[in-house]
């Protein structure tokens, strides 16, 4: 996995959350499901991404429930987070050297 992966994700309470996905993460996935990380190309699941995103909480020391279900059913809204668009007439965008 070349690319990192970063999730956002939106508990129903209004909470908000970026996390990293640091290899731990991964390799917890990785034995949970008995897979390979090279599997993600093909696409990742809605459970793929949910128990990545509760395992890269957990590595980040983030308050999150101590089971994937109960962090599952809080989850109203998960993704990877958009880009922010960049405006062509700020001078900061494209600076030139």
């Amino acid at each position: 996995m070349a690319a990192r992966l970063t999730i956002h994700y939106t508990l129903v309470d209004g909470t908000t959350a970026e996390v990293k996905v640091l290899p731990a993460a991964i390799m917890a996935w990785e034995r949970k499901y008995k897979t390979k990380v090279s599997k993600l190309a093909d696409g990742i699941g809605m459970e793929d991404m949910m128990f990545l995103a509760w395992e890269a909480a957990r590595f980040a020391g983030r308050n999150v429930p101590s089971t994937f279900d109960d962090f599952a059913a809080q989850v109203e809204q998960i993704g990877e987070p958009e880009a922010e668009p960049v405006d062509p007439t700020n001078g900061e965008a494209s600076a030139t050297s």
